[in-house]
């Protein structure tokens, strides 16, 4: 359907009436075995989601990095000073959710969640089959829980005592959760 059928309710705000209206185009899902078809859909997807959310109209500040083969996002609410960190494995069903998408849904889950983020951009099959994404999340959670420790250890004049990793916290059942199960489970084995 192009059009469409039923018009934005009159008694939700203007931001709620924006984004019913806002035009995704028609969604064709290519045939299972049509990989540049996916990726394609993918893509569109992807951009649909970015425009959806931008950042620049948002409190909140976004930083990219790498990490290994992993390329992550921090986003931190403007206000926030908190080292808790909420990491963010995007929705897509390992399909979209990617690049600027993701680096949208991050700057938007720090918005709800009122705290730091970090938004692991991982890597997603068909290219890059499995354990591809749940390396990707073990490379960019360690390096960045890295970067919060030596930064704590360089900011006091002398080492202070109980030093730990920033508290973390993961949203269970959404897609992604397998690689966050697995992470939780593997840092309670190191710490």
């Amino acid at each position: 359907m192009s059009e469409r059928a039923f018009p934005a309710p009159s008694t939700v705000s203007e931001q709620a009436r924006a984004w019913l209206a806002f035009d995704v185009g028609e969604l064709a899902y290519p045939a299972a075995d049509d990989i540049d078809g996916w990726l394609a859909l993918a893509a569109q997807a992807n951009q649909s989601t970015a425009q959806r959310f931008p950042i620049s109209e948002m409190p909140v500040s976004v930083e990219g990095f790498e990490a290994g083969n992993a390329v992550g996002y921090t986003a931190r609410p403007h206000g926030v000073d908190d080292e808790a960190v909420f990491l963010w494995l995007h929705p897509g069903g390992l399909l979209v959710g990617g690049g600027d998408a993701c680096r949208a849904t991050t700057a938007r889950t720090a918005l709800s969640m009122g705290m730091l983020v970090w938004g692991v951009d991982y890597r997603l099959p068909p290219r890059h089959p499995h354990p591809a994404a749940l390396n990707d999340a073990m490379s960019v959670t360690g390096a960045r829980s890295m970067s919060v420790l030596r930064r704590r250890c360089l900011s006091a004049a002398t080492r202070p005592a109980g030093i730990s990793l920033p508290r973390f916290c993961c949203a269970p059942g959404m897609p992604g959760y397998r690689c966050r199960r697995h992470w939780c489970s593997t840092r309670r084995r190191l710490t």
